[in-house]
C-alpha cells in the first residue's frame, strides 16, 4: 500500500520530480502526496513514474498526476491539443483527457487531472494548483534536505526491481547500481563519441548528467595534468574544492578525476541547480571501484576519429636562401581556423601579414577538401585551395592542391601534430610564388596551447619579377604561437 502524507504546510515536496511546491495554506484544504514508478524495460530507456497530489476540499477531492521529463524523450501525449493561458503563461491542453503540458527548453511538465465527478473544460478551479506547480518547475525549486525517492515511504515501486548493474558500453565499465536512493539510466550516446552518459531519472530535479571518460596514463599522466590541460584550454576554472568547473547554459559542470594504476577515470558532473553536497558520492565511488577492477578496453574503431577544430595564431622568422645575391630575411604572422569532419568536409582559412627588408607582406588562403579517418589517431586530408600573396617584389594568386595528415586532433591527446604537403599549384598568375610549387609545413600543438611549426618552401624565380627579386631557392621559417583544439 502506498503511504501518503497529510499536511497543510505551505511547501509540499514531490518525491519523484524533486520539486518543492508552494501551495496555499488553507484550513479547509488538505494535500496528500504519493508516487509510483516502474523500472525501464529496455536498455537506454528511462524508468517511468509520476507524483500524485490529492487536494481535498469540503466540496470533494481532485487528483493531479504529475510527470516531468525531457522534452526530447517524448512530446506531450495529447490527441486534441489546444493552447491556453493561465496567469499569462502558456499550457497545451487536451480537454478530452484533461491533461496539460508545459514545455520549457528541453523539459516538459505534464499534469493529468482526475476528479469525481470528472473535471470540466473550465480550468479556473485548477488555476492556483497549476500555477504553483509551474512556479516550482520554472524556478527549479527543490528541497536540498529531502530524502531520495527510493527511501521515501510515499513512493511505491511497481514491477521488477531496478537493474542491479549499469553497463557503460563505450568505455567498457559495468557497475553495480549504488544504494543512493536514486534511479539512474545509461543514456544513448551519438556514434563518434568516446564517453558514456549517466542520467539521473529520479529525482528529476536537480537535473544531473554524468559524462564518464577513461584515459590511458600513457596519454595523460595524472589528474593534475588533465586539470591543467582543461584550464589552459578554457573555460574551465579551478575551484576551492580541488576540482575544476565551468558553466554551460543552465548547467554547472564539475570535473572529478580518479587515478588508477593504468588509467584516469574522468567524470564530468553536470547539474542544475548545482549540487554541492555528498548525494552523488555513492555513484562516483561505484564508478571508481569499477575502473580499478575492470581493464580499459581498446577504443572502438567506430569512435576512433572525431570532428575537430583548430584555431591558431603564430609569428614566424625565416630566411630565403636564393641561388644568387644576398639572403632575404622575413618575418610574418598568421591567424587561422580549420574544421575537419570525420569522413566529411574540411575547411581552412588563413590571413597573413609581415615584412621583409623590401617592405610589407600580406595575403591569405582558403582551402576546401575532404577529411578521411585513416585510423584511431590519423586523419588524412585532400584539399584544394586559393592563395593570395602580396610581396613587395611579387604579387600572385594561385590554386594549389595539398595532401595533409593530422594526428591526435581527433583524440583527447596531450600533443597533436599536422603535416601539410603542397606538391604543385594548379594555376597561377606567375610561374612561382612563395610557398609553391613545393611547400612542406609541420605544426605541433601541446595541451597547454603552445604551437611550434617549421616551414620549408622552394621558391622559383617568377616570369615577371619586380626589380630586386632574388633568384630561386629554399625558404626556411620557424614559427611559434598558440593553438586551440576543439573536439
Amino acid at each position: 500500500m502506498c503511504v501518503t502524507s497529510h499536511a497543510r504546510a505551505e511547501d509540499v515536496h514531490l518525491p519523484l520530480t524533486g520539486l518543492l511546491v508552494a501551495l496555499p495554506d488553507a484550513p479547509d484544504v488538505h494535500y496528500d502526496v504519493s508516487a509510483h514508478w516502474s523500472p525501464a524495460t529496455a536498455p537506454f530507456e528511462p524508468a517511468s513514474g509520476e507524483d500524485v497530489l490529492v487536494v481535498t476540499r469540503p466540496t470533494g477531492a481532485t487528483t493531479y498526476r504529475i510527470e516531468v521529463g525531457g522534452r526530447t524523450d517524448r512530446p506531450c501525449p495529447l490527441d486534441n491539443p489546444f493552447v491556453v493561458e493561465l496567469d499569462d503563461r502558456p499550457w497545451v491542453h487536451d480537454p478530452t483527457t484533461h491533461t496539460l503540458c508545459h514545455l520549457e527548453n528541453d523539459a516538459r511538465l505534464e499534469v493529468h487531472i482526475v476528479s469525481d465527478p470528472p473535471p470540466t473544460d473550465d480550468l479556473e478551479p485548477h488555476r492556483v494548483i497549476l500555477s504553483a506547480l509551474l512556479d516550482a518547475f520554472d524556478q527549479r525549486r527543490v528541497d536540498p534536505h529531502a530524502s531520495p525517492p527510493l527511501r521515501d515511504p510515499r513512493v511505491l515501486r511497481e514491477g521488477d526491481h531496478a537493474a542491479p548493474a549499469l553497463v557503460l558500453p563505450t568505455i567498457g565499465l559495468t557497475l553495480t547500481t549504488p544504494d543512493d536512493g536514486a534511479v539512474w539510466r545509461v543514456a544513448h550516446v551519438r556514434e563518434g563519441r568516446w564517453f558514456d552518459a549517466l542520467v539521473r531519472v529520479f529525482p528529476t530535479f536537480p537535473e544531473v548528467q554524468l559524462l564518464v571518460y577513461r584515459h590511458a596514463r600513457s596519454d595523460i599522466a595524472s589528474c593534475s595534468a588533465l586539470a591543467q590541460r582543461q584550464v589552459a584550454r578554457g573555460p574551465w576554472e579551478p575551484t576551492a574544492r580541488a576540482t575544476i568547473e565551468r558553466t554551460m547554459g543552465r548547467f554547472t559542470i564539475v570535473e572529478h578525476c580518479t587515478q588508477t594504476r593504468a588509467e584516469l577515470l574522468e567524470v564530468r558532473v553536470a547539474s542544475a541547480p548545482m549540487i554541492t553536497g555528498p548525494e552523488l558520492d555513492p555513484m562516483l565511488a561505484a564508478l571508481a571501484a569499477a575502473a580499478w577492477s575492470q581493464p580499459m578496453p581498446a577504443l572502438p574503431a567506430t569512435i576512433a576519429a572525431r570532428d575537430f577544430q583548430l584555431r591558431w595564431g603564430s609569428a614566424a622568422l625565416g630566411v630565403m636562401l636564393p641561388e644568387s645575391r644576398a639572403d632575404r630575411a622575413y618575418t610574418n604572422a598568421e591567424l587561422g581556423f580549420l574544421y575537419a569532419r570525420r569522413n566529411g568536409v574540411f575547411l581552412r582559412g588563413v590571413a597573413r601579414f609581415g615584412a621583409t627588408l623590401d617592405g610589407a607582406l600580406g595575403g591569405g588562403s582558403v582551402d576546401v577538401g575532404i577529411a578521411l579517418a585513416a585510423d584511431r589517431e590519423l586523419t588524412l586530408v585532400l584539399a584544394l585551395g586559393v592563395r593570395e600573396d602580396l610581396d613587395p617584389l611579387l604579387e600572385n594568386r594561385t590554386v594549389s592542391a595539398s595532401l595533409e595528415l593530422y594526428s591526435g586532433f581527433g583524440q583527447d591527446r596531450a600533443f597533436a601534430w599536422a603535416l601539410r604537403f603542397v606538391p604543385f599549384h594548379v594555376a597561377g598568375r606567375q610561374s612561382a610564388v612563395a610557398g609553391a610549387p613545393l611547400a612542406i609545413a609541420w605544426d605541433g600543438v601541446f595541451a597547454s596551447g603552445l604551437l611550434l611549426g617549421v616551414d620549408l618552401r622552394w621558391v622559383d624565380r617568377p616570369d615577371q619579377p619586380r626589380p630586386g627579386w632574388l633568384g630561386s631557392g629554399v625558404a626556411l621559417g620557424l614559427r611559434v604561437g598558440f593553438g586551440d583544439v576543439v573536439r
